[in-house]
């Protein structure tokens, strides 16, 4: 069985912050937000940012593993 890299978590938590401008909801007072994201060939992740004094920050990203 062939041994799957994994990307770096700084480079994930990096992605995550360059794709956040995407996902700010037009609605000033939505305080938190979640999406997915996928890095090729099949690595998933989900992103969980909050607001806090205006600005967003990241909490988690955690990777996503398909149901079986």
């Amino acid at each position: 069985m062939s041994k799957q890299k994994t990307t770096s978590n700084d480079k994930i938590n990096y992605i995550a912050e360059s794709l956040l401008e995407r996902f700010i909801p037009k609605d000033k007072e939505v305080n938190s937000l979640k999406f997915c994201f996928t890095l090729p060939p099949s690595e998933s992740y989900e992103a969980h940012f909050i607001k806090k004094n205006n600005i967003w920050e990241l909490i988690s990203v955690e990777r996503q593993f398909p149901n079986l």
